[in-house]
């Protein structure tokens, strides 16, 4: 079973590849704050657009679609998959 250690080892020999998932329904009024705030950490960011009905997914293929956001990548579902 691993420990804290052994990651902590694999991120000190670069191994281990971070990345932030950001799953979203309905906050295209609070999105883009918060993508702006999580492309600042330099990492991939990857944003599940859960069925959002409000905007979110226009917001979305608009920020991804600049060539400086590609970081930032995009999973939609078509209808909303509720909490796992």
């Amino acid at each position: 079973m691993p420990t804290t250690d052994g990651l902590c080892d694999r991120m000190r020999e670069n191994t281990c590849n971070p990345a932030v998932v950001a799953p979203t329904f309905n906050n295209a009024a609070t999105l883009p704050a918060i993508i702006q705030r999580l492309s600042r950490l330099d990492l991939p960011v990857f944003v599940i657009n859960d069925g959002s009905t409000d905007g979110t997914g226009a917001f979305l293929a608009g920020y991804c679609a600049r060539a400086e956001n590609s970081r930032v990548r995009v999973i939609t579902h078509e209808s909303n998959q509720g909490k796992a």
